[in-house]
């Protein structure tokens, strides 16, 4: 009798749990239990990870601005006359470095250097002062972060090509195939921003979402002319005062064309072109993220393939150490990067679990979740999973994502956040130049983004950085 009652309550209890776990616990949220799939990493051990590389990178690439085997060979023009022809430049990781001594002479200012501070007297109302302590210049009252590293070679002061553009207002020509730059005074305004604020004076009741997706030294973008209007599309953004996401991929590949174009090993003059023009981006305001490493696997292409999908059957550890090999490409070329995008959404829980260890945000649905608004992780507190609900223009089909837009005005569970290729922009950037080769654009009014911004504004939305995401906060 009492085997039979001990057998009756154990099926009771049996299907009891089976009830609960399928019916009864809520549906879409990552189990606890499953927090480190396989991962063995913390997030503690993670971010130390993170900490020790870019401590290392940084030493690495001092050493290496003052090592004469990175000698570049390339011509530097300035209103068409050649300068720089008495002092090397160097090239480090696909940024120039230039002797800034003599090419403030040649602009006929004076420099001085105390101690760890290089000060520059422009005229009366301009002085523009380099602390290579912090790694920012001051321009008057107005502060901003150097893109490369300025340090004495030989009490020498260099610093990267992108950082003279800014400091002295310089638009810049390339001519990749020659190894050659010109320079021009800019007619306009300098319209590089200050750090991004993160008070919450900085938002918006209603905000939305841009996401600028598959950015790369591959394909489209390794082509003088594109890069020159992916920063014209920078130019337009800033403009509007907009903040705008790039969804950078480190490592192009294309196996059918025997290409592997790894911009941290690949030194020359068109990926110097391509990360000056991602330096240039951010310092219009774009906020990067890592979209996977190389965005592809086996024999695919990158953009096209997948990378994380489990058809691929990725180990724990192989998905580590792609993540980790993104993280370092972003170190080494000191790009702040703040979020990751995994290729085309296709991974799985254990993959998300990873990112969770190494990321604050995720710039996709939570698996199992498919949030459409911002969602914190039920792992670890933190990470914040920002989706796209609105998906990409196909085509040039910029009428479907209006409606789209209207359609959620009044949503409060949806966030106006999208994604947009800006290749799709090429074609109504059309490059002009006058008669002494002094750089500018015609931007169309065709053009997709122009017309989704004065959309989004004429809805009262202003596109913002996701950090500043959680209304809440």
């Amino acid at each position: 009798m009492n085997s039979k009652i001990t057998k009756t309550l154990l099926i009771i209890v049996s299907i009891t749990y089976v009830f609960v776990g399928v019916f009864i616990m809520p549906k879409g949220v990552p189990k606890e239990s499953k927090e480190n799939f396989g991962c063995e990493i913390s997030r503690s051990n993670a971010q130390n990870f993170i900490k020790l590389t870019k401590e290392q990178s940084k030493n690495a690439e001092i050493d290496a601005i003052i090592s004469k085997e990175n000698k570049a060979d390339l011509k530097i023009f300035l209103e068409n006359k050649q300068i720089m022809t008495s002092t090397d430049i160097y090239n480090v990781n696909n940024r120039y470095y230039l002797d800034l001594q003599e090419f403030v002479s040649g602009l006929g200012y004076s420099l001085e250097i105390d101690k760890n501070k290089i000060t520059i007297d422009i005229d009366e109302d301009k002085t523009v002062q380099i602390n290579l302590s912090n790694q920012r210049w001051k321009l008057n009252d107005s502060v901003f972060e150097l893109r490369g590293r300025a340090v004495l070679v030989d009490d020498k002061p260099y610093i990267s090509l992108i950082d003279i553009d800014e400091i002295f207002n310089l638009k810049c020509t390339w001519k990749t195939e020659s190894n050659e730059i010109n320079l021009y005074k800019s007619k306009e305004e300098n319209d590089i921003v200050q750090k991004q604020c993160s008070t919450n004076k900085c938002k918006k009741e209603k905000f939305a979402f841009i996401r600028l997706e598959d950015v790369t030294a591959g394909s489209v973008y390794l082509n003088g002319d594109n890069l020159e209007k992916l920063r014209a599309v920078g130019d337009l953004l800033k403009e509007k005062g907009q903040a705008f996401h790039v969804a950078w991929i480190p490592r192009y590949v294309n196996p059918q064309e025997s290409v592997d174009n790894d911009i941290t090993e690949n030194i020359n003059c068109i990926n110097s072109d391509f990360l000056y023009t991602l330096d240039y981006l951010i310092n219009r305001g774009a906020i990067v993220g890592l979209h996977g490493y190389t965005h592809q696997y086996g024999d695919e292409e990158s953009v096209i393939g997948s990378e994380f999908m489990e058809d691929h059957h990725l180990t724990a550890k192989e998905e580590k150490e792609r993540v980790e090999s993104a993280i370092k490409s972003a170190i080494t070329l000191n790009i702040p990067y703040e979020f990751f995008e995994t290729p085309h959404y296709r991974s799985s829980e254990r993959f998300q679990s990873l990112l969770e260890k190494y990321f604050n945000y995720v710039y996709e649905p939570c698996i199992g979740v498919w949030n459409k608004e911002v969602y914190i992780s039920k792992r670890n507190k933190v990470t914040k999973y920002i989706p796209a609900p609105l998906g990409y223009i196909e085509d040039r089909n910029v009428a479907d994502m209006i409606n789209k837009i209207r359609n959620n005005i009044n949503n409060k569970d949806m966030l106006q956040s999208f994604y947009y290729h800006p290749s799709k922009e090429l074609d109504d950037i059309v490059l002009k130049r006058d008669k002494n080769g002094y750089p500018y654009y015609e931007y169309k009014e065709s053009s997709i983004l122009k017309i989704l911004l004065d959309e989004l504004s004429k809805d009262g939305y202003k596109l913002e950085s996701i950090a500043l995401a959680d209304k809440n906060e």
